[in-house]
């Protein structure tokens, strides 16, 4: 266990400049927020993508209508446009792109994939918003791949053509493998579902059913061998693990005051692949992945995004580091530190801890994973993640109750219980029996 870092290590590179170190990307002056817009750039502005890549990588589009994409690089004082492209919906555009911190702006919504590596590890954005919703239109990457619904649901998957590849139900908090191979689907859904895959060496932030990232009801997976569940409290109270792939095992962790108090985590190791349904009786956050070397929470690899509300408490341990970038100019604090940031400026926390992060704007969160317990240290990986953008930061409310039919006694229960009766009634007429002999 990993207790909450007692002064906050996180950084502005404003901050970094002045303290010279070295092994972070860029220098980021505190500059006007027009400057981060890109004002000349002609779009919109209606949807904002914060990211951080880590190594060279590819960014990946997917058109969920026709959309117009401008791609910026943090470099100075500023984020700089590197490619502006068109894409249509159903249309697939890739982009390479140099390690650094990136922002794209988009006329229209878009699934924008991030990776290094095509064995990835995310959960898909809906076209409603956020991880949750129904209908998804999704690249095909190397992996497991999973759909999950929070509500009944009758799911068809659609290829590019709109040929029907697949049509199965599923009832609430019930989980079904998906073959996402191959090169663009459109998952459509009666109900809400969520869309993940997981390989080698990566990580996920659950997702609850409200479409938020803390909660009392997620969904998430893991890799096999190496495998682990992070789940951090906010409150006293009672986790339980359900195996939704492979099906059946349950298991409990119960959170104290005391590890409310100082943001200990709980992790779950399991060196087999699985997919899980999470239900507790107060809110949590849960990373789960895959590691290296062991099955422990300071090994986990990969990349994990979160986009936060303005206001909401968000707790999170980092394998390696963290990444905070603001959609807004405002005011962050991160355990025992509060700063004022500026629209798009990251705040770099290069250090391997627990953290507690609540702002009074929306942010985007980035977890990192490298085996290695500093940004400075960290080696190459591979990973990828479905990127949020300002309008994913959603809450659904409560799903709708599952209309499945309540299951009955079984033929066997029905029979031994008339068993016990009958049994029953018989040692009485024989008890009164002897009686009424003993009397006369």
């Amino acid at each position: 266990m990993e207790k909450v870092i007692g002064k906050s290590t996180c950084l502005t590179y404003e901050k970094i400049n002045s303290y010279m170190v070295g092994y972070l990307l860029t220098i980021i002056i505190l500059t006007a927020d027009a400057m981060f817009i890109g004002i000349n750039c002609g779009l919109s502005n209606k949807y904002t993508y914060y990211f951080y890549l880590p190594t060279r990588g590819t960014l990946t589009l997917v058109g969920i209508n026709a959309s117009t994409v401008s791609v910026y690089k943090l470099t100075g004082v500023e984020y700089i446009l590197k490619s502006k492209v068109n894409v249509d919906r159903l249309e697939k555009v890739t982009i390479t792109l140099e390690r650094g911190f990136y922002k794209l702006v988009s006329t229209e919504r878009v699934v924008a994939v991030a990776w290094v590596d095509e064995d990835i590890t995310t959960l898909y954005t809906s076209t409603e918003g956020g991880y949750v919703g129904r209908e998804f239109i999704i690249p095909g990457f190397t992996g497991v791949g999973a759909v999950h619904a929070f509500e009944d649901s009758e799911i068809t998957i659609y290829d590019r053509r709109g040929k029907k590849l697949q049509e199965f139900r599923l009832w609430q908090n019930e989980t079904k493998m998906i073959a996402l191979t191959g090169d663009i689907f459109r998952i459509v859904s009666t109900g809400r579902i969520a869309v993940g895959q997981h390989n080698d060496q990566g990580i996920m932030f659950m997702v609850d059913a409200t479409g938020k990232f803390r909660g009392k009801n997620l969904f998430g997976g893991h890799h096999s061998t190496m495998g682990v569940l992070v789940i951090s409290p906010y409150q006293t109270c009672k986790v339980r693990v359900h195996f939704a792939i492979p099906a059946g095992k349950v298991v409990e962790h119960v959170f104290t005051e005391k590890d409310v108090e100082n943001n200990i985590f709980w992790e779950y190791p399991n060196t087999a692949e699985a997919f899980y349904w999470i239900v507790s009786t107060g809110d949590v956050t849960v990373l789960v992945g895959e590691g290296e070397y062991n099955n422990t929470a300071a090994m986990l690899r990969g990349v994990a995004m979160a986009v936060i509300p303005a206001k909401m408490t968000f707790r999170v341990f980092a394998p390696t580091a963290m990444i905070v970038i603001p959609f807004k100019s405002g005011v962050i604090r991160i355990n025992d530190e509060t700063q004022e940031v500026l629209k798009g400026q990251p705040i770099i926390c290069p250090m391997r801890g627990s953290y507690e992060i609540v702002a009074n704007i929306p942010v985007t969160i980035e977890i990192i994973g490298t085996s290695e317990s500093s940004l400075a240290e960290s080696k190459v990986w591979r990973d990828g993640e479905c990127l949020l953008s300002d309008k994913d930061i959603v809450n659904y409310g409560f799903p709708k109750p599952s209309a499945k039919p309540k299951r009955g006694l079984s033929m066997n229960i029905i029979i031994i219980v008339i068993f016990i009766i009958l049994l029953t009634m018989l040692i009485i007429f024989l008890l009164r029996r002897k009686e009424c002999y003993q009397r006369k």
